[in-house]
């Protein structure tokens, strides 16, 4: 996968640029690699012309714990428990995704994994999602550096009501 201009620009020259674009703070997309892959992904849906995402941290909070789960022993994201963290935090019922990748700690690499599969990444660059959540957690059981982190986005629209009249 190659890296474009902006992109490249942004990780070299350590400006947030893509972050700023997203809502993301400049000092988290600097810092940490959740927000290099968050800066990353807003580029790749650019790339596709959908729009981008907004980082929520109630997002990175269930992505946190699924990260956490899967990490302990867990084979695929709990849905179950997936879909019930987002119907507590107002989110549409079924209007969500959860992807996972076992990776490094590079962002790009990560990428690359969610894009190459055809069923994650159509929910990367599905339109209908508007926010975003991301999270890692150490993998116990690693074979090496490029399975050393599981790295979960949890992708969902939420629910806002129109004003009443």
């Amino acid at each position: 996968m190659r890296l474009a201009p902006l992109a490249m620009l942004a990780l070299l020259l350590g400006t947030p640029a893509l972050a700023q674009m997203g809502g993301l703070p400049p000092s988290v997309a600097a810092t940490s690699p959740e927000g290099a892959l968050y800066g990353l992904v807003l580029e790749e849906r650019q790339r596709v012309g959908v729009a981008g995402l907004t980082r929520h941290p109630l997002l990175d909070a269930v992505a946190a714990e699924q990260a956490r789960a899967l990490a302990l022993g867990g084979g695929r994201p709990d849905g179950n428990a997936v879909q019930a963290a987002l119907h507590r935090q107002r989110y549409i019922p079924m209007q969500d995704a959860v992807l996972a990748a076992r990776a490094g700690d590079d962002p790009l690499q990560v990428l690359d994994i969610l894009v190459r599969d055809p069923e994650t990444g159509f929910a990367l660059t599905n339109p209908v999602f508007q926010e975003i959540g991301l999270a890692r957690a150490p993998n116990p059981r690693t074979q090496g550096p490029n399975d050393a982190q599981v790295w979960v986005l949890v992708l969902a629209k939420p629910l806002r009501a129109a004003p009443e009249q």
